[in-house]
């Protein structure tokens, strides 16, 4: 048995956790080899960052049997990986992003029948008509508005969404995300505690279905050979109830969405586990030499100390000093 660091979803309205298949192939269908500036604000594909690799790729995974052959319009998709992704799923998909440059990447990058990216605003989806889409995605933008914006990004999600359709969104919890560590995003506007974030999606929606995504150390068993154990079981014993995550993922509409499960752990590429446990041990080592660099300087100064008193107490200047 092994340990590594995952991805969790836990859903209040399943118990169910499947293991996620490996990931899909989110490079390029094109023969276009720029890849986007990774500036902090949006994730970019190919970055040397397993742990906001996860964090962005397993919202997309999570929801590729939600929108089975539905029309599906995501806000604010950035370089174009996670529409991309769900295409091979969905009925169509449409992304969105207010950024030029990120659309015109899109459209150069990713090539699908089914897959188109136009340019355009959260609260401003006037492009599109009343009742258009099946599902709206949006992951990590609600966040980056100011509040006004944000009724206004309501409103027409509320507006293009068929009256059975759905939306799927995510964002950081405040409490986890920014309270807790005391940290600060430089693009966040305006963040949600969970109660607020309910309560902003219910004042559009009926039904709201939360998810937690969080990370934990996960037990693995798996045969050994290069192939592995395919899917495998993912079993829960004495899972501790109400584990509040770093970011919520919300289902919400006007018809029943428990139904609907986007519960799933994602595997992490790199062995993050054993690299945490190494880089700690190394830490631990250097400490513990610093300790012995430190004890050896203290006993020094005591030596030096002792040298120096003996001085004034036997030498002709100690003397004189001493008369002083």
């Amino acid at each position: 048995m092994s340990a590594t660091l995952r991805s969790c979803f836990v859903s209040p309205c399943s118990q169910r956790v499947t293991k996620m298949p490996d990931e899909p192939n989110t490079t390029q269908t094109s023969d276009c080899s720029d890849k986007m500036d990774f500036t902090g604000e949006r994730y970019v594909p190919g970055i040397d960052d397993p742990v906001m690799q996860m964090e962005h790729l397993q919202r997309y995974l999570s929801l590729l049997n939600a929108v089975k052959g539905l029309d599906v319009l995501d806000i604010a998709c950035g370089e174009g990986y996670g529409s991309n992704l769900i295409s091979g799923s969905a009925g169509s998909v449409t992304g969105v992003d207010i950024s030029q440059e990120a659309v015109d990447h899109a459209n150069a990058r990713y090539h699908r029948d089914n897959l188109r990216y136009v340019q355009g605003s959260a609260a401003d989806l006037s492009a599109f008509e009343d009742a258009s889409f099946d599902a709206v995605i949006s992951f990590e933008t609600i966040e980056h508005i100011d509040e006004p914006s944000q009724q206004a990004f309501l409103r027409e999600i509320k507006r293009v969404v068929r009256p059975n359709g759905f939306l799927i969104m995510s964002t950081p919890d405040k409490k986890i995300y920014s309270d807790l560590h005391d940290y600060h995003n430089e693009y966040h506007v305006r963040e949600f505690y969970k109660d607020e974030f309910v309560s902003f999606l219910k004042s559009a929606f009926t039904n709201v279905c939360l998810f937690n995504q969080y990370f934990e150390v996960t037990g693995i068993m798996e045969k050994d050979s290069p192939e592995g154990s395919g899917d495998g079981t993912v079993m829960r014993f004495g899972r501790t109830p109400g584990i509040e995550g770093k970011y919520l993922v919300a289902i919400a509409s006007d018809r029943d969405v428990s139904s609907i499960d986007l519960s799933s752990v994602y595997m992490n590429p790199v062995i993050e586990y054993e690299n945490r446990i190494s880089r700690i041990l190394q830490l631990q080592r250097e400490v513990e030499e610093r300790n012995k660099h430190i004890q050896y300087l203290d006993a020094h100064i005591v030596e030096l100390d002792g040298i120096i008193d003996n001085y004034r107490k036997h030498s002709f200047f100690g003397r004189l000093f001493r008369r002083k």
